[in-house]
């Protein structure tokens, strides 16, 4: 939904949103906090646009133009991107405003920092110190009590018929840091209903759009507990995860998703993590199978293994950086461990760090 500015004075602003919620939710929680309103930019890629970025760096070749927003003047004074899509695009809008243009990046760039005036990242990431990088301690978010009262009350009537209490189990999927396995999927299964079963209380499963096919049904079949599962499909229908956010007691994340570690923080609920590349999370060694992704695009798998061939070996990421820090804030645990958990409060100064520096650019 587009947003007017207030004055004639105030930067106007685009947020150029792909296919990632996660990299979305970053973009849009900044947009907001800035109170400047926001022009939404909706784009969508052809599957091997990593070629055509990787060559020419400054381009749209790499959209699909019918399928998403125009992208023609006025210009914007500032253009807040994610993700490596959206850098080529971003960097063509600042070359057709003649340089005027402010870039913001969340996450990291494959394009060298200094063609940013701004990047807001985290310490997964392997950038270096500079002035025109900050780091906060996780990914921004759009998490409040307003929204979480909202989808709590829309999801409550419908797990009313569930013993207390709940713990919500947040499933992710593949990524460059870890692949599900069937003997990690019964871990996980066998985990979650042993803590639902020593409480008497209930379990909440969800999946994501990077879940392996088959990955749910496995961690269905070692539970006995009480249980309301959502798998999750394109067209699938209404999705609890926000009214599991704001009813669980508790959470199980997978470790690989950052965005769904940080929401689950946000709560200031306790955290279990469950991390595949553990051994004490892997389970059975003689059942290491891989799980696959389901892909309805076959370039997709092909575009995959060209990002991490082709993809600079500086922008590989680190997840564990996070992990470690939460960790030793007291604010998450590893799936298994049995010492008490203590609330996870959430730090507040990330996105006013993030808006403050974002100000400073335009004086």
């Amino acid at each position: 939904m587009d947003q007017e500015s207030a004055t004639t004075k105030t930067p106007q602003v685009w947020a150029l949103l792909g296919q990632k919620a996660g990299d979305n939710n970053q973009i849009l929680a900044l947009a907001a906090a800035l109170g400047w309103g926001w022009c939404e930019k909706h784009l969508q890629y052809i599957d091997l646009e990593l070629i055509p970025n990787r060559l020419f760096r400054v381009t749209l070749l790499g959209l699909r133009k019918d399928h998403s927003d125009p992208l023609e003047g006025p210009w914007p004074d500032l253009v807040i991107s994610a993700g490596r899509r959206n850098e080529p695009v971003a960097r063509w809008i600042k070359r057709q405003s003649l340089g005027q243009c402010k870039l913001v990046h969340m996450g990291r760039p494959w394009a060298r920092p200094k063609h940013f005036d701004l990047i807001v990242t985290t310490p997964q990431y392997n950038l270096p110190q500079a002035p025109n990088i900050l780091y906060n301690e996780l990914p921004l978010h759009r998490i409040d009590a307003a929204r979480l009262k909202v989808e709590g009350d829309r999801w409550q009537k419908q797990l009313a018929h569930l013993p207390k209490p709940w713990i919500a189990v947040l499933v992710g999927g593949d990524s460059s840091f870890c692949r599900f396995t069937a003997a990690g999927m019964r871990y996980l299964g066998r985990s979650a209903n042993a803590l639902a079963s020593a409480e008497k209380g209930s379990l909440l499963i969800t999946t994501s759009a990077r879940t392996p096919a088959g990955a749910l049904a496995i961690i269905k079949s070692e539970i006995d507990v009480p249980t309301f599962c959502f798998e999750y499909s394109a067209g699938s229908g209404s999705n609890p995860y926000h009214g599991f956010l704001a009813l669980a007691d508790s959470f199980i994340v997978t470790a690989e998703s950052t965005s769904m570690l940080t929401e689950s923080c946000a709560t200031n609920k306790p955290i279990h993590v469950y991390d595949g590349t553990r051994p004490e999370h892997a389970g059975d060694p003689n059942e290491s199978s891989s799980l696959t992704m389901e892909s309805s695009r076959p370039g997709r798998a092909l575009g995959t293994w060209l990002r991490d061939h082709l993809g600079p070996k500086r922008l590989r990421r680190d997840v564990t950086r996070i992990h470690h820090n939460l960790i030793r804030q007291h604010r998450i645990q590893w799936l298994g461990e049995n010492r008490p958990l203590e609330r996870a409060v959430e730090k507040s100064s990330d996105l006013e760090n993030s808006v403050v520096r974002v100000r400073q650019l335009f004086g």
